[in-house]
């Protein structure tokens, strides 16, 4: 099934300042993952607060768990794409309390870089679209394995303001900064899934 989007405003958005910030009304947020033949599998990531500002209580939408509800809202990853190209599509109707959320990929599988891949980010909120790539490279075979794309701040009027991270971090420290890695779900919980349907082969 093919979906089409009306033609929004297109920014692409490489090496940008941490600090820097987009700032958007409440609404719906659609990112789309799409990458080379190789690595074959990148994963997206998604985690945020389970209650309003929280940085100890925190849900992880990944292919292992690809949806979670919070205060009646259900954010939802599409699909796992394991065999290269993507699109992988993660879908939040609305954010459904106050913090700060953040979007990263996960170089699960394959040879080369998320990098050299090339990995493509684009986020669809409230009309706008930005398309994130890596500005740099690194090996992302060994533990710095996963690249922070960019960092949602929810206000307590629900105004979203979106920052660009565009950094390299292990799996397991991958969350915004201020968080334990024992608040989210660690890199051997990532591995759940996949082990289990490759032993069921």
């Amino acid at each position: 099934m093919r979906y089409f989007l009306k033609p929004v405003a297109v920014h692409i958005i490489g090496a940008v300042k941490p600090e820097a910030g987009i700032t958007t009304d409440i609404g719906t947020m659609v990112v789309t993952l799409t990458w080379g033949q190789n690595p074959r599998d990148l994963d997206t990531h998604f985690k945020g607060p389970q209650f309003a500002n929280s940085l100890t209580d925190r849900f992880h939408l990944y292919f292992g768990r690809p949806l979670v509800t919070i205060e009646n809202v259900t954010m939802y990853l599409d699909v796992d794409d394991t065999t290269s190209f993507g699109p992988e599509i993660l879908t939040v109707p609305r954010f459904p309390v106050a913090g700060r959320y953040i979007y990263s990929v996960h170089h699960y599988a394959g040879s080369g870089t998320i990098f050299q891949s090339p990995a493509r980010v684009e986020v669809l909120i409230n009309g706008m679209s930005y398309v994130f790539s890596p500005s740099t490279d690194e090996d992302t075979n060994g533990n710095i394995n996963t690249w922070q794309v960019f960092e949602i701040e929810v206000s307590d009027s629900g105004a979203a303001r979106l920052i660009p991270l565009n950094r390299y971090s292990t799996l397991s420290s991958n969350d915004v900064s201020g968080v334990s890695s024992m608040a989210t779900s660690s890199a051997a919980e990532s591995r759940i899934k996949k082990i289990n349907s490759q032993s069921s082969q």
